[in-house]
């Protein structure tokens, strides 16, 4: 597949595998409420091209995907992004789009549409258009995208470098599909080779924040990794340690890009997203040693091995601004006045002071299903295998603990969770005078993070519309219910109760 030196969007693909390549460098960046129209005459590939599109998409070579030309419309429900692959070719008035569901589909996931100059104008204008022509040769196609919205540019440029890097990596023929992403501006890609197990393809540019306060981002502030070499580096140490992290088969530091090992699809929940009791168990003890490793190398004065930033109050805090300005807002139906931000902050700058007393040790900061993998043919601890670890710190011990036993997207029964408590205290060799501090410290912790949470989700919904988000919220309420009822949280259950947090919420 080459490149046209004067036009960076327009590729002769000299083969149907050039073809097959250039479908995945698009289906790697499509988002929800895209178009792309696919132009060209017959027998130009238009069609070809969408079948691999789509296979791409789904992550399945063998995906059966059959022709629109007389059903005008095919639809696919693929978990990371459901799309519509439209033939327009006998469409001879756009009023028929209507009974296709043509609108719908252009908003609910991502459509390609054959024979676009037969919808008339309907198409938005923040289309991307593939121009198909025959090349020299029957299998010679070349394939020109054109765009009025800039964004298609961004992320075509981003995609073909990936795929350069892939080609770099001995990867240039492999299947890539998307991954859904979390909540960062990290994206991923499952890499798909013919003969070789599959890969993640890890994309993570040099990220940038501008100045929140004294000089500092909020990236500096709260202690978060900005950069692909810090997560190379923060793996390596969590690999000392005996966590499971995966393995590193290529990278491009300059570049923001990695190729690593694939752990596979199973986390710690069933196909019914319903927590799996023994997996959650072996990541409380996979917890377990990894603290009590790393306090035994403190011990030692061996730790210089081990160095990560501080989870210290100024973290803490930052990291509760987003609940300040994101959830109460939504509960209150107003902002904090002065004084209660004033009463709020004076409150949990007494309880980071409690907190910091505590046993410090390594914290992954994410410790939940969607980053605990679950690998039946490992043994020990090495059944968990951990990603997202990126962010870790030094900081209180309880605070995976209590990610892991309230975990944000899975409803964990109570009784479970109180189970796993005692099942680290006795994987820690704890007794009852231990408890107490260990309770107290659960709590703070517990309340803060699922405080977090909470305006992440909310500022996520606001910021995409997607409602999907907010299908966590009550989860997350009644995990802050059950911390903000320690004694040590009795004035900021107050002013949560005052605010509404603990109730339903309707956004609109």
């Amino acid at each position: 597949m080459d490149h046209d030196s004067r036009d960076p969007f327009r590729w002769v693909c000299k083969s149907e595998q050039d073809t097959i390549r250039l479908a995945g460098i698009f289906a790697a960046i499509v988002r929800k409420g895209d178009c792309i129209a696919l132009q060209g005459d017959l027998g130009a590939g238009k069609s070809f091209f969408a079948r691999h599109f789509l296979r791409a998409l789904a992550g399945d070579p063998f995906l059966e995907v059959p022709s629109p030309t007389f059903t005008i419309v095919q639809t696919y429900i693929i978990p990371v992004l459901n799309a519509a692959h439209f033939d327009l070719y006998r469409i001879s008035d756009p009023d028929e789009l209507v009974e296709t569901g043509f609108e719908d589909a252009l908003h609910e996931g991502v459509s390609l549409v054959e024979w676009p100059e037969n919808a008339d104008g309907n198409l938005p204008e923040s289309r991307l258009t593939l121009a198909f022509e025959h090349g020299e040769n029957f299998e010679e196609r070349i394939i020109s995208a054109r765009f009025e919205d800039m964004d298609w540019f961004a992320r075509l440029e981003r995609s073909v470098e990936r795929q350069g890097f892939l080609v770099k990596a001995g990867y240039g023929d492999a299947l890539r599909t998307q991954i859904q992403g979390d909540l960062s501006s990290r994206s991923y890609e499952r890499i798909l080779p013919d003969d070789k197990p599959s890969l993640i393809l890890m994309d993570m540019p040099e990220r940038k924040m501008p100045v929140l306060r004294d000089g500092q981002s909020y990236d500096d502030l709260a202690k978060r990794s900005t950069r692909i070499d810090q997560v190379i580096a923060t793996n390596q140490m969590l690999a000392k340690l005996g966590v499971n992290v995966p393995a590193v088969t290529s990278s491009d530091i300059k570049s923001g890009l990695m190729l690593s090992e694939d752990f596979g699809l199973q986390t710690l929940v069933d196909q019914d997203s319903a927590p799996v009791k023994a997996r959650y168990f072996a990541a409380m003890e996979l917890l377990a040693n990894l603290h009590q490793k790393y306090l035994a190398c403190t011990k030692q004065n061996t730790t210089e091995d081990f160095q990560l930033p501080n989870y210290d109050s100024i973290a803490f805090l930052v990291e509760l601004e987003i609940f300040e300005q994101w959830m109460i807002p939504e509960t209150l139906k107003r902002n904090w006045t002065h004084s209660e931000k004033t009463a709020v902050a004076k409150i949990w700058k007494d309880l980071l002071s409690r907190l910091h007393t505590y046993e410090r040790t390594i914290v992954l900061r994410d410790c939940q299903a969607p980053n605990l993998f679950w690998l039946p043919d490992r043994t020990g601890t090495q059944k968990i295998g951990v990603i997202d670890s990126q962010d870790s710190l030094i900081g209180p011990s309880v605070y995976d603990v209590a990610s892991l036993a309230q975990d944000a997207r899975v409803d964990i029964p109570r009784t479970m969770e109180f189970e796993l408590y005692n099942y680290y205290m006795d994987m820690r060799k704890w007794g009852p005078d231990r408890e107490q501090d260990f309770r107290t410290a659960l709590a703070i912790c517990s309340v803060q993070r699922n405080s977090k949470i909470l305006g992440a989700f909310v500022r996520a919904f606001r910021e995409t519309g997607n409602r999907e988000y907010l299908v966590h919220v009550p989860r997350v309420q009644t995990y802050l219910k059950s911390g903000l009822e320690h004694p040590v949280l009795s004035r900021l259950a107050q002013i949560y109760i005052a605010a509404g947090v603990l109730e339903p919420v309707a956004f609109l």
